[in-house]
C-alpha cells in the first residue's frame, strides 16, 4: 500500500493558492499552522516498519485546532503503540512571516 517513497510534491504556487483559500476561510486570529521539531518526527519516522507519517485534526483543552501525527505502516496501520506527536508549536504565534501565511 505505502512504500515511503510516495511523491507529496507541491510547487509554491499551488502551495500558496492553498494556504491562502484556507486563510481566507478561516478568518483573523485562527490557528494557520504548527511547528514540530526534528527530533519528535525523527522518533516517529525511526520507529521499526514505519514508512511514513499519518496526521489527524484534533482539537485540545482550549477548543484550538491541533494536528495529531503518528508513524506508518506499509500496510496503512497506524502506530499507535509507538511515538505519536501534538504540542505542537501554533503559527500564530510561533511563525515568521513566510510566503504559505501571508498574501
Amino acid at each position: 500500500m505505502f512504500t515511503g517513497n510516495e511523491n507529496h510534491d507541491v510547487t509554491l504556487a499551488d502551495a500558496k493558492a492553498m494556504t491562502k483559500k484556507f486563510r481566507d476561510k478561516a478568518g483573523s486570529g485562527a490557528i494557520l499552522g504548527g511547528f514540530f521539531g526534528k527530533k519528535a518526527v525523527e522518533e516517529i519516522l525511526d520507529q521499526q516498519d514505519c514508512v511514513g507519517i499519518r496526521y489527524y485534526y484534533g482539537e485540545n483543552d482550549e477548543g484550538d485546532p491541533v494536528v495529531v501525527i503518528v508513524g506508518v505502516t506499509a500496510n496503512g496501520n497506524d502506530m499507535t503503540l509507538g511515538k505519536l506527536a501534538e504540542i505542537a508549536r501554533p503559527c500564530p504565534p510561533f511563525c515568521k512571516e513566510s510566503p504559505l501565511n501571508k498574501d
